[in-house]
């Protein structure tokens, strides 16, 4: 059973055999590399550590997911994550290099036990807010989301 501080969203989510996904926004902040993407971070000599401006991000990312009580969710696996980033011009960017830091924040902040579970991933970019969407469908709800994403491509 979901958390009861998900928004209200546990009844609905309890009560419905194929929920929807859970939907939340995060702030107009870049999503930094975290220490694992393209070498990011200090290797000390016993592994890689988060620069400090990663490990702020992170902070302030809780704090947001906090203030939308989408803390300590905990769902069942597995999981298909899709994240909408937010693309404020035309320069060249790499969607792959932001998908280690968001998927770690999934796992911090106990949205997710381990994003080893995640078995679709999708990201795209969007213009039209200034804030980066995440998408979660989990349990049964994630296999029956990818069964109707593989009928397209049949």
């Amino acid at each position: 059973m979901l958390d009861e501080r998900a928004n209200g969203q546990a009844e609905l989510f309890a009560a419905d055999p194929a929920p929807k996904p859970i939907i939340f926004d995060l702030s107009e902040r870049p999503v930094p590399l975290s220490a694992t993407t393209n070498n990011n971070g200090r290797d000390f000599g016993r592994g890689r550590h988060n620069s400090k401006r990663y490990e702020d991000w992170t902070l302030r990312m809780l704090a947001d997911l906090r203030r939308q009580k989408m803390l300590w969710l905990k769902l069942p696996a597995p999981f298909a994550v899709h994240y909408t980033f937010f693309k404020p011009d035309n320069r060249k960017r790499d969607l792959g290099n932001l998908l280690k830091a968001a998927d770690d924040l999934l796992v911090k902040a106990k949205i997710i036990g381990d994003d080893s579970q995640i078995i679709d991933h999708r990201q795209s970019w969007s213009r039209l807010s200034p804030a980066w969407r995440v998408r979660i469908w989990y349990g049964p709800a994630a296999l029956a989301r990818i069964a109707e994403l593989e009928k397209e491509f049949q």
